[in-house]
Protein backbone atom coordinates (compact mmCIF):
# COMPACT_ATOMS: atom_id res chain seq x y z
CA UNK A 1 0.00 0.00 0.00
CA UNK A 2 1.16 3.32 -0.86
CA UNK A 3 1.26 6.08 1.51
CA UNK A 4 0.41 9.85 0.10
CA UNK A 5 2.45 12.67 1.99
CA UNK A 6 0.17 15.54 2.27
CA UNK A 7 2.54 18.67 3.22
CA UNK A 8 0.38 21.60 4.55
CA UNK A 9 1.48 25.06 4.21
CA UNK A 10 1.85 27.10 7.71
CA UNK A 11 0.40 30.01 7.98
CA UNK A 12 1.27 32.13 10.85
CA UNK A 13 0.03 35.24 12.61
CA UNK A 14 2.54 38.62 12.93
CA UNK A 15 2.48 37.91 16.28
CA UNK A 16 3.78 34.45 15.82
CA UNK A 17 5.88 35.52 13.42
CA UNK A 18 7.45 38.39 16.54
CA UNK A 19 7.29 35.31 18.76
CA UNK A 20 9.14 33.17 16.74
CA UNK A 21 12.03 36.34 16.51
CA UNK A 22 12.08 37.39 19.85
CA UNK A 23 12.41 33.70 21.13
CA UNK A 24 15.70 32.82 18.65
CA UNK A 25 17.27 36.47 19.59
CA UNK A 26 16.93 35.97 23.44
CA UNK A 27 18.01 32.27 22.91
CA UNK A 28 21.09 33.99 21.08
CA UNK A 29 21.76 36.21 23.34
CA UNK A 30 21.49 33.49 26.27
CA UNK A 31 24.49 30.91 24.17
CA UNK A 32 26.58 34.11 23.78
CA UNK A 33 26.50 34.97 28.00
CA UNK A 34 25.30 38.14 27.59
CA UNK A 35 24.72 39.60 30.81
CA UNK A 36 21.10 38.89 31.75
CA UNK A 37 19.93 41.13 34.38
CA UNK A 38 21.62 44.30 31.99
CA UNK A 39 19.62 42.54 29.14
CA UNK A 40 16.34 42.16 30.78
CA UNK A 41 16.40 45.70 32.05
CA UNK A 42 17.35 47.34 28.58
CA UNK A 43 14.20 45.19 27.12
CA UNK A 44 11.96 46.71 30.21
CA UNK A 45 12.66 50.04 29.52
CA UNK A 46 12.98 50.23 25.94
CA UNK A 47 9.15 50.57 25.75
CA UNK A 48 8.54 52.76 27.89
CA UNK A 49 11.35 54.93 26.28
CA UNK A 50 10.08 54.85 22.79
CA UNK A 51 6.52 55.90 23.71
CA UNK A 52 7.55 58.81 25.78
CA UNK A 53 10.54 59.76 23.51
CA UNK A 54 10.06 58.08 20.11
CA UNK A 55 12.13 55.48 18.65
CA UNK A 56 14.44 57.14 16.81
CA UNK A 57 15.47 59.24 20.27
CA UNK A 58 14.87 55.66 22.08
CA UNK A 59 17.54 54.05 19.60
CA UNK A 60 20.23 57.03 20.13
CA UNK A 61 20.08 57.00 23.92
CA UNK A 62 20.49 53.18 23.32
CA UNK A 63 23.69 53.19 21.24
CA UNK A 64 24.91 56.83 23.36
CA UNK A 65 26.91 54.65 25.72
CA UNK A 66 28.21 51.37 23.97
CA UNK A 67 31.41 50.88 26.11
CA UNK A 68 29.14 50.87 28.94
CA UNK A 69 26.26 49.10 28.20
CA UNK A 70 26.96 46.54 24.74
CA UNK A 71 23.40 44.66 26.12
CA UNK A 72 21.78 47.83 24.60
CA UNK A 73 23.21 48.25 21.55
CA UNK A 74 22.40 44.28 21.16
CA UNK A 75 18.46 45.18 22.13
CA UNK A 76 18.67 48.07 19.29
CA UNK A 77 20.21 45.27 16.64
CA UNK A 78 17.67 43.07 17.19
CA UNK A 79 14.86 45.39 17.21
CA UNK A 80 15.99 46.83 14.24
CA UNK A 81 16.63 43.36 12.46
CA UNK A 82 12.89 42.44 13.00
CA UNK A 83 11.55 46.05 11.82
CA UNK A 84 14.36 46.12 8.12
CA UNK A 85 14.53 42.45 7.67
CA UNK A 86 11.20 40.67 9.28
CA UNK A 87 8.69 42.78 9.17
CA UNK A 88 10.31 45.34 6.33
CA UNK A 89 8.93 48.42 7.97
CA UNK A 90 12.33 49.53 7.40
CA UNK A 91 13.77 48.05 4.42
CA UNK A 92 16.70 50.40 4.06
CA UNK A 93 19.48 47.82 3.22
CA UNK A 94 22.99 48.76 4.34
CA UNK A 95 21.73 51.67 6.98
CA UNK A 96 22.24 51.50 10.26
CA UNK A 97 19.36 51.50 12.87
CA UNK A 98 19.80 55.37 13.14
CA UNK A 99 20.44 55.99 9.36
CA UNK A 100 17.25 54.45 8.51
CA UNK A 101 15.31 55.60 10.94
CA UNK A 102 16.15 59.36 9.80
CA UNK A 103 16.02 58.83 5.84
CA UNK A 104 12.20 57.92 6.53
CA UNK A 105 8.61 59.34 5.72
CA UNK A 106 7.00 60.01 9.32
CA UNK A 107 3.96 57.41 8.35
CA UNK A 108 6.54 54.73 7.78
CA UNK A 109 8.77 55.78 11.19
CA UNK A 110 5.11 55.59 13.31
CA UNK A 111 4.54 52.46 11.57
CA UNK A 112 8.21 51.45 12.55
CA UNK A 113 7.49 52.39 16.27
CA UNK A 114 4.56 50.70 16.46
CA UNK A 115 5.61 47.49 15.52
CA UNK A 116 8.37 47.57 17.68
CA UNK A 117 6.32 48.24 20.68
CA UNK A 118 4.71 45.34 19.34
CA UNK A 119 7.47 42.96 19.31
CA UNK A 120 9.12 44.17 22.33
CA UNK A 121 6.52 42.76 23.87
CA UNK A 122 7.04 39.32 22.84
CA UNK A 123 11.26 40.17 23.31
CA UNK A 124 10.13 40.88 26.84
CA UNK A 125 8.52 38.19 27.73
CA UNK A 126 11.06 35.27 26.60
CA UNK A 127 13.98 37.68 28.15
CA UNK A 128 12.28 37.36 31.82
CA UNK A 129 11.03 33.96 31.44
CA UNK A 130 14.44 32.40 30.06
CA UNK A 131 17.16 34.82 31.25
CA UNK A 132 18.07 34.21 34.89
CA UNK A 133 20.95 36.26 36.63
CA UNK A 134 23.59 35.07 38.95
CA UNK A 135 21.12 35.07 41.57
CA UNK A 136 18.51 32.98 40.24
CA UNK A 137 16.15 35.27 39.86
Amino acid sequence: MTQISVQKNTIQSRDQLRAKHALKAIEDLKSQNADSAKVKSAVSGLPAMIHMNGLGHAFAFFMSDVKNFPERQKIVNIVFDWLSHEAKVLDKAGLTALSAITQTDLQTYQIAQQEAQAYLLWLKKFARALLTDDKGE
